[in-house]
């Protein structure tokens, strides 16, 4: 078992050297502690992914990843579910900007059912529907390590935010959520207000620049005795 985690983490290795050999843009080794690969478009950018893919399953010590815009879409999305689904040391991963739809986030939704060490979860400027939200609110059910979600600059509609107002009536682990600019409504928002009454962790929720309607009072009800409570609307 011991040799076949060294090969792992040998070829993981072998393959980031190739990368870095190839362009230069990427500097990472299997003792870093954070990696963050910058807008880097480079040719062969998804062997990037699938290399760092790699590294996520064999690094022991790997605890922060940006790929913030970097365009990696549902292929590379997919490619760091799967490896998230094994890894065991990530806190944070930032995938801002990386023209991730439904499919992707559904693929990291999966792996936040198994997954038990990320704390935030930035997913940002993407194009994730109702779809790809309510399978993240489906690991909020099970998933109660996640603190942080950054989900603004998406199309969430209605939908999904009833599925994640859902998840907040019994996750016990999220301490902020971010769903400002998408596409819910009145009806989106006074589910998301429900689920304040009963949720007694989220101590952050960004709700800007949403068609809420009426549900901005609901809001203000939810959570008018909770101290230091942020409601951003």
């Amino acid at each position: 078992k011991q040799f076949s985690r060294l090969m792992c983490v040998a070829l993981a290795a072998a393959r980031m050297r190739m990368l870095q050999q190839a362009s230069g843009v990427l500097k990472a080794d299997m003792t870093q502690v954070a990696l963050r690969l910058k807008t880097a478009h480079v040719p062969h950018a998804i062997d990037y992914v699938h290399a760092i893919g790699a590294m996520l399953r064999c690094s022991s010590v790997l605890m922060h990843l940006s790929l913030k815009g970097n365009h990696i879409g549902d292929v590379g999305a997919t490619a760091i579910g799967e490896s998230l689904k094994v890894s065991q040391t990530l806190t944070e991963l930032n995938l801002y900007g990386n023209n991730i739809g439904d499919e992707g986030a559904t693929s990291i939704g999966e792996a936040l059912k198994l997954h038990a060490t990320l704390t935030s979860l930035d997913l940002s400027s993407n194009t994730i529907e109702d779809k790809g939200a309510i399978a993240i609110a489906g690991a909020l059910k099970v998933n109660m390590v996640l603190a942080n979600l950054q989900l603004q600059l998406n199309w969430v509609g209605n939908d999904g935010a009833f599925k994640i107002a859902e998840a907040l009536k019994v996750n016990r682990g999220l301490t902020a959520i971010s769903l400002w600019s998408n596409e819910l409504g009145a009806e989106g928002g006074r589910s998301i207000a429900e689920a304040l009454k009963v949720n007694v962790m989220l101590s952050t929720c960004d709700l800007r620049y949403t068609d809420l309607d009426y549900a901005k009072q609901m809001l203000r009800d939810a959570v008018q005795n909770r101290m230091h409570f942020e409601l951003l609307m």
